[in-house]
């Protein structure tokens, strides 16, 4: 059984599994750090991860979070 965590990310509601939201939450606070416009960024994810999600029952996974990182052009997790 895994843990899930319900979020919102921009304007969008998601259910994470917990690594996903661990993943997106360092990711933020990275983004955070560098000084760059984190409400931008989440919105972006929202608008993506609102396209591929086909309903809010359905878990979002760590690998989505770093497929809409990448296809958004969103800086690498590991640049920071």
């Amino acid at each position: 059984m895994k843990e899930v965590i319900k979020v919102s990310i921009g304007s969008w509601a998601f259910t994470l599994d917990t690594s996903a939201y661990d993943f997106l939450q360092a990711y933020l606070d990275a983004l955070k750090t560098q000084a760059q416009d984190v409400d931008t960024v989440e919105e972006s994810l929202g608008k993506y991860l609102s396209s591929q999600v086909k309903n809010v029952s359905q878990v979002v996974t760590m690998q989505q979070i770093q497929q809409a990182i990448q296809d958004l052009g969103l800086p690498a997790f590991d640049a920071f």
